[in-house]
């Protein structure tokens, strides 16, 4: 279960990370436009939500894997 929730935070985040990037590029293509920092905040929470799962996925393979299973 707690793997289907990673996935779907996952594809959520690249969504709304492509959404922010899209509307960042609107914004400086029309200087007029308000929400430029509402689209910088979104890319990079959408950014540490697609980062931080494969971190955590990392530290948890190298410090929470049993010694007899490490290769290293």
């Amino acid at each position: 279960m707690l793997t289907l929730f990673t996935l779907v935070g996952l594809i959520t985040a690249i969504i709304g990370f492509a959404l922010s990037h899209v509307s960042l590029k609107e914004i400086h293509r029309i200087s007029r436009q308000q929400g430029y920092g509402l689209a910088v905040a979104g890319l990079t929470c959408n950014a540490l939500a697609i980062i931080l799962p494969f971190i955590l996925l990392i530290l948890s393979l190298l410090f929470f894997t049993p010694t007899e299973m490490r290769m290293f």
